[in-house]
């Protein structure tokens, strides 16, 4: 008949909503809670869960609480992306854009990531149109040699090869209008 406290954490005092947790496990195996939130124009998750009986949140950094390595500029949740019961999280990388191109045309790489032994391991890699609804799977062994551009009002995606020793654009592969 009464209420125990059991544990406590920090969680990021800076968003301003937060989307349904998502009881799940890590990829070792452990019980956990998702939590997407939004933040800026953009989300993170946080994930909870109990660790030798101390509730903890992983991302949280007492000394840098804003920042948060599941920040992202798109509102993507995280989910069960592959069906294996274990809930992967978007990761987004940004791109190199052209200096021709405004900060509007970035791209990103969504990686999906799945938690697991205090660290994120990469197990999906897309390239997503949020605004239009699709999404490019890639293999591991393309990501280290391509980048994309935007052009929004074109509704337009454009592929390259990119050598990112010498930072520089190659061929352009293929380019992906909505229509």
């Amino acid at each position: 008949d009464t209420i125990d406290e059991i544990g406590n954490c920090h969680l990021d005092g800076s968003v301003t909503a937060y989307y349904d947790p998502i009881v799940s496990k890590t990829a070792d195996g452990e019980f956990c809670v998702y939590i997407d939130a939004a933040k800026g124009a953009g989300l993170i998750t946080e994930i909870i869960y109990f660790e030798d009986g101390v509730l903890k949140n992983p991302f949280y950094d007492i000394e840098n609480p804003i920042d948060s390595p599941t920040l992202r500029t798109s509102v993507v949740t995280c989910k069960d992306f592959d069906g294996d019961t274990v809930v992967e999280v978007p990761i987004m990388q940004p791109l190199p854009v052209e200096e021709q191109f405004s900060i509007n045309q970035q791209a990103y790489l969504t990686k999906w990531c799945v938690y697991g032994k205090a660290e994120f391991v990469e197990k999906m890699y897309a390239l997503v149109n949020y605004n239009d609804g699709y999404y490019i799977n890639l293999d591991k062994s393309m990501i280290d040699d391509i980048t994309v551009t935007r052009v929004p009002e074109k509704r337009q995606r454009t592929i390259y090869a990119y050598d990112y020793e010498e930072n520089k654009f190659l061929n352009e592969l293929f380019h992906i209008r909505a229509v």
